[in-house]
């Protein structure tokens, strides 16, 4: 993931110096959907910091979190016409959310203007070292055998760590609970912490903490072994079907970065611009028909209904899912 960034780096840098020429006396500023501390928080911090060392242009990141990344999409939608802003989305938020929650509030095809892939990484199930369990087996039984042990947080509900979680419980048989997060930081520092067992994010997020022992990982998503950690299983070794990369359907696995999106009442000619800045453009007719859009991500729809989440009611400050009872 850090190579792509680089990689794309430059290309951005340009994009954002041709937007910067629509709105001179504003700042451009980076929207993330989630709280400081996690993945692409990290990777926005990145961004604007190779930006910034420029000094002909001033980069600013924010952090709207909530509803998993719709309060930075309405943030970016609200915004008035001259603003400069881009916003940083996990796929999973264009590719679940319209499945999870019920005031929905966005085309994908009308608000946002694609402009480029960042980067896609796996994700990875890590557990407090505290936690007497070395395998992913080991861990299910334990939370079998006790409520406390059973949780596990994520960056928040109907993205790819959620249902990773629900089907890992729905085939394991075994009643997980999950416990939601306004980004992958908090749900992070509150395994460090302890107040967890469990934790699923990105791996990239995960492994500073594994290399130095306070968290213990267990599983990843992923066709092959993360290169990061060779050493620990892939889901589908370990008997769960489903959670591998797979052509047509890559956020069925790897949380594709949509990164760079903007705002629709951005100018083309200044979109257009950026796209051709840009390592990995996304053009807008390649995108209307990407998966990630609600009207082709049935798969999601099917694995969602699968796992027994129903959609919750409000979108920024109340967390709430139903789960159906998993049959013997």
């Amino acid at each position: 993931m850090v190579m792509a960034i680089r990689k794309t780096l430059p290309m951005i840098l340009m994009a954002c110096m041709t937007l910067g020429a629509h709105a001179a006396e504003l700042p451009t500023t980076l929207i993330v959907g989630f709280q400081a501390g996690g993945g692409l928080d990290s990777v926005a911090r990145a961004l604007a910091n190779e930006l910034n060392k420029t000094g002909k242009h001033k980069i600013v990141v924010e952090n709207k979190p909530g509803a998993s990344g719709m309060m930075a999409i309405d943030a970016v939608r609200n915004a008035s016409r001259n603003s400069a802003l881009l916003v940083i989305m996990p796929g999973g938020s264009i590719t679940m959310t319209p499945h999870t929650n019920k005031h929905f509030q966005y085309n994908p095809k009308k608000d946002l203007v694609p402009v480029a892939r960042l980067a896609t990484y796996t994700l990875g199930v890590a557990v407090s070292p505290d936690v007497n369990a070395a395998t992913l087996a080991q861990f299910l039984k334990l939370a079998d055998n006790s409520r406390k042990l059973a949780a596990y947080g994520t960056a928040g509900i109907g993205l790819s760590p959620h249902f990773v979680g629900e089907t890992i419980a729905k085939q394991s048989r075994v009643n997980l609970v999950h416990v939601p997060y306004k980004g992958a930081g908090p749900a992070i520092n509150d395994a460090l912490g302890k107040q967890i067992p469990a934790v699923i994010s990105t791996v990239p997020s995960l492994l500073p903490m594994v290399r130095d022992g306070r968290l213990k990982l267990l599983a990843t998503t992923g066709t092959h072994r993360d290169k990061h950690a060779p050493g620990v299983p892939t889901l589908k070794e370990l008997g769960y079907p489903g959670w591998q990369l797979k052509s047509g359907l890559v956020f069925l696995l790897q949380l594709l970065c949509l990164p760079m999106q903007l705002k629709s009442g951005t100018p083309p000619l200044t979109t257009r611009s950026i796209q051709s800045h840009c390592t990995i453009p996304l053009p807008y007719k390649v995108f209307c028909r990407h998966p990630c859009l609600p009207a082709t991500s049935g798969i999601w729809c099917c694995t969602i209904t699968q796992c027994g989440v129903k959609p919750y009611q409000t979108l920024a400050t109340h967390f709430q899912t139903e789960r159906i009872p998993i049959k013997p």
